[in-house]
Protein backbone atom coordinates (compact mmCIF):
# COMPACT_ATOMS: atom_id res chain seq x y z
CA UNK A 1 0.00 0.00 0.00
CA UNK A 2 2.90 2.32 0.53
CA UNK A 3 1.05 4.12 3.59
CA UNK A 4 3.33 5.02 6.48
CA UNK A 5 2.37 6.81 9.88
CA UNK A 6 4.67 9.58 10.94
CA UNK A 7 5.37 10.20 14.63
CA UNK A 8 6.33 13.51 15.61
CA UNK A 9 7.33 14.26 19.25
CA UNK A 10 8.43 17.57 21.27
CA UNK A 11 11.00 19.12 19.97
CA UNK A 12 14.42 18.36 22.05
CA UNK A 13 16.37 20.70 24.32
CA UNK A 14 18.24 22.55 21.27
CA UNK A 15 14.98 22.99 19.60
CA UNK A 16 15.59 19.96 17.42
CA UNK A 17 12.83 17.91 16.54
CA UNK A 18 12.63 14.37 17.01
CA UNK A 19 10.40 11.49 15.70
CA UNK A 20 10.42 9.19 13.19
CA UNK A 21 8.73 7.24 10.17
CA UNK A 22 7.54 3.70 10.42
CA UNK A 23 6.74 1.70 6.96
CA UNK A 24 2.42 0.29 7.75
CA UNK A 25 3.99 -2.72 6.48
CA UNK A 26 6.51 -3.25 9.35
CA UNK A 27 6.33 -6.43 11.47
CA UNK A 28 4.45 -4.54 14.39
CA UNK A 29 2.33 -1.88 12.84
CA UNK A 30 -0.48 -3.28 13.73
CA UNK A 31 0.64 -2.98 17.54
CA UNK A 32 1.50 0.51 17.20
CA UNK A 33 -1.58 1.42 15.39
CA UNK A 34 -3.67 -0.05 18.86
CA UNK A 35 -1.39 1.88 20.50
CA UNK A 36 -2.05 4.86 18.50
CA UNK A 37 -6.05 4.38 19.06
CA UNK A 38 -5.85 4.52 22.44
CA UNK A 39 -4.74 8.03 22.66
CA UNK A 40 -7.58 10.15 23.81
CA UNK A 41 -9.06 12.16 21.07
CA UNK A 42 -7.31 9.85 18.36
CA UNK A 43 -9.36 10.35 15.17
CA UNK A 44 -10.00 7.26 13.17
CA UNK A 45 -12.28 8.23 10.96
CA UNK A 46 -8.98 10.65 9.44
CA UNK A 47 -6.77 7.59 9.59
CA UNK A 48 -9.74 5.31 7.97
CA UNK A 49 -9.85 7.86 5.35
CA UNK A 50 -5.90 8.54 4.63
CA UNK A 51 -5.49 4.58 4.42
CA UNK A 52 -8.31 4.45 1.57
CA UNK A 53 -7.01 7.33 -0.29
CA UNK A 54 -3.47 5.83 0.01
CA UNK A 55 -4.96 2.18 -0.99
CA UNK A 56 -6.62 4.34 -4.19
CA UNK A 57 -2.92 6.14 -5.00
CA UNK A 58 -4.51 9.38 -3.94
CA UNK A 59 -1.73 11.49 -2.25
CA UNK A 60 -2.33 13.22 1.20
CA UNK A 61 -0.60 16.33 2.26
CA UNK A 62 -2.07 16.12 5.94
CA UNK A 63 -4.22 13.95 8.22
CA UNK A 64 -4.49 14.86 11.17
CA UNK A 65 -5.24 11.99 13.71
CA UNK A 66 -4.05 12.95 17.27
CA UNK A 67 -2.59 15.90 19.25
CA UNK A 68 -1.33 15.96 22.66
CA UNK A 69 -3.51 17.90 24.90
CA UNK A 70 -6.78 17.13 22.30
CA UNK A 71 -9.90 16.31 24.20
CA UNK A 72 -11.37 13.16 24.12
CA UNK A 73 -14.01 12.26 21.94
CA UNK A 74 -17.57 13.10 22.62
CA UNK A 75 -19.51 9.69 23.35
CA UNK A 76 -20.23 7.70 19.89
CA UNK A 77 -18.39 9.56 17.96
CA UNK A 78 -15.09 8.94 16.13
CA UNK A 79 -12.84 11.17 17.51
CA UNK A 80 -12.00 14.78 17.24
CA UNK A 81 -12.12 16.77 14.09
CA UNK A 82 -10.30 19.97 15.36
CA UNK A 83 -6.96 18.38 15.15
CA UNK A 84 -5.95 20.10 11.70
CA UNK A 85 -3.02 21.81 13.31
CA UNK A 86 -0.73 18.85 13.57
CA UNK A 87 0.69 16.56 10.95
CA UNK A 88 -0.27 13.53 10.97
CA UNK A 89 -0.36 11.51 7.38
CA UNK A 90 1.56 11.19 4.61
CA UNK A 91 0.32 9.25 1.80
CA UNK A 92 -2.23 6.95 4.63
CA UNK A 93 0.01 8.00 7.59
CA UNK A 94 -0.86 8.86 11.11
CA UNK A 95 1.18 11.29 13.21
CA UNK A 96 2.54 12.80 16.29
CA UNK A 97 2.58 10.89 19.81
CA UNK A 98 6.23 11.58 21.39
CA UNK A 99 5.61 11.24 25.04
CA UNK A 100 2.54 9.13 26.21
Amino acid sequence: MGAWLILVGDPDADGAPRGCVVPLDAANHAALVERLQAFPGFNQQKLDNALSDAAAGKHRTDANCWKRGAQPAQSGAMGNTNNDSNPFAQPGSAHEPGKH
